[in-house]
């Protein structure tokens, strides 16, 4: 097998998980569907709050007090990061490429 990294690589190797590891498209269509909304609508409340979001500065729940208020819709009893994490999709190549990496050693 050929390496996927030089061997004089020293570091570590981060993913981002939604939309690169996972795919996300189910997670905004659970909740369109949830607000009877558009995809589109959906991802443009989710762009207005995701850069905050990724970074810590409002907490999933909070996110999703955010979204119910904006989307008018109630999660009820739901626990929004379960619900939002649900339609979250595995992207088999990366998970390829991530046991590669494994394989070879590289911290991941």
């Amino acid at each position: 097998m050929t390496p996927l990294l030089s061997k004089n690589f020293s570091g570590f190797v981060y993913f981002d998980l939604g939309g690169v590891v996972f795919g996300v498209k189910g997670a905004f269509g659970n909740l369109a569907k949830l607000a009877n909304k558009s995809v589109e609508e959906i991802k443009e409340v989710f762009s207005k709050y995701d850069n905050s979001a990724c970074k810590g500065l409002i907490s999933p729940e909070e996110l999703g007090k955010i979204y119910e208020k904006e989307l008018s819709l109630s999660f009820g009893d739901t626990n929004f990061l379960s619900f939002w994490i649900g339609g979250y999709k595995p992207v088999p190549d990366m998970h390829k490429l991530i046991q590669n990496l494994i394989e070879q050693g590289t911290q991941i």
